[in-house]
């Protein structure tokens, strides 16, 4: 495998990110509106009909709400989404409660920003095909935009809330893996708490009952 192709998703410099970034935000550097954020994220279980129900304020619909079996979604290896395209600030995961396993909660909205946790395999050859996981994409590909290794990437595929797939351009270099949506930006690596959702600048963690 070839060594710098292997190596096409890696950390870039700001100067990189910079340039790359630049015409996404180039009309929205006086921004003339701010989504109002989801807050007050609250969840409850009934232990009679093991309902749990999931109630926030705040955001813009279509809402998201997405379950996981850890509080850190990064490491959820169950992470699945089980609202979609909701028009109400409440959602009930029917039968979800049980005394032996506990789920996390979080809630999205068309404003949220994409958040890259993983990738994988972490290199390839020109056209193989790398998954990304996370949260915040959108289910039409045309509408995710990818660079990897300092080209922009034309072919996504299995395109979700969750992950899409991409494959590794032609003429693809040792570089950063970002990826854009109509809500976003997102770089891989980028872990602060910046990146999370956040109610009035404080970061929102997923909630359980």
């Amino acid at each position: 495998m070839n060594s710098a192709i292997a190596r096409a998703i890696v950390f870039s410099t700001f100067l990189v990110v910079a340039n790359w970034l630049s015409p996404l935000h180039a009309e929205t550097r006086v921004p003339t509106y701010v989504p109002p954020d989801i807050c007050d994220l609250t969840v409850t279980a009934d232990r009679e009909t093991s309902d749990v129900a999931i109630a926030w304020s705040g955001g813009t619909a279509p809402f998201i709400v997405v379950r996981s079996e850890t509080q850190d979604l990064r490491l959820s290896n169950r992470l699945e989404v089980v609202g979609w395209d909701l028009r109400s600030t409440s959602f009930v995961d029917r039968r979800a409660h049980r005394a032996d396993r506990r789920f996390y909660y979080q809630v999205y909205d068309r404003n949220s920003q994409p958040e890259i946790f993983d990738f994988s395999p972490d290199g390839g050859l020109p056209g193989a095909e790398i998954r990304v996981r996370g949260v915040g994409f959108r289910s039409d590909c045309a509408k995710i935009t990818v660079q990897a290794g300092g080209r922009e990437v034309p072919t996504k595929l299995d395109c979700g809330f969750l992950g899409f797939t991409f494959k590794v351009p032609i003429d693809s270099m040792t570089g950063s893996l970002i990826v854009a949506t109509p809500a976003g930006v997102a770089l891989a690596g980028d872990v602060g708490e910046e990146t999370q959702p956040t109610c009035k600048g404080v970061p929102r963690k997923p909630r359980s009952w």
